[in-house]
């Protein structure tokens, strides 16, 4: 593929709403220095600079599959230590390391994963809960038996 082919290929990119006119024009400035990943235009090879802007969900650029960065989706940690200590202790302890995951994931760029560490660590604290209210309701019942079955 041509140099002009792969701006071309950029511009498309660009008019699918898929780059930003900043990731435009940086990809372009890559392509045209021969500093693109791929390696060097033109040096001989078939390599091609287009993991710098693959379609969305592809694997050679994850960079698009996720969602633009925004605020850090809440990490649940607070409840993940309450719902340790209260409820239950190895469902706690999952929403514990799942809420760790949360910052570091975000950190390192990796906004979809960070979305994903947030809601599992949601639903590992709301699993703890439940299973601390039952384990609580049968304790309530077997009390007021008496110990008698």
């Amino acid at each position: 593929m041509s140099m002009a082919d792969e701006i071309e290929k950029l511009n498309q990119l660009r008019q699918q709403g898929i780059l930003t006119e900043e990731e435009f024009t940086d990809q372009k400035r890559k392509l045209l220095s021969g500093t693109a990943p791929g390696g060097p235009i033109g040096a001989g090879s078939q390599s091609s600079p287009r993991g710098a802007y693959d379609a969305p969900g592809t694997a050679s650029n994850s960079r698009f599959s996720a969602s633009a960065p925004g605020p850090m989706p809440p990490t649940y940690l607070v409840q993940s230590v309450l719902a340790t200590v209260l409820c239950c202790l190895p469902l706690g302890i999952m929403a514990i390391i799942k809420a760790g995951k949360v910052s570091s994931a975000y950190n390192a760029g990796d906004y979809a994963g960070a979305d994903l560490a947030s809601q599992e660590a949601k639903s590992f604290v709301n699993y703890a809960v439940i299973a601390g209210i039952i384990v609580g309701v049968l304790y309530g019942v077997v009390g007021a038996m008496g110990g008698k079955m």
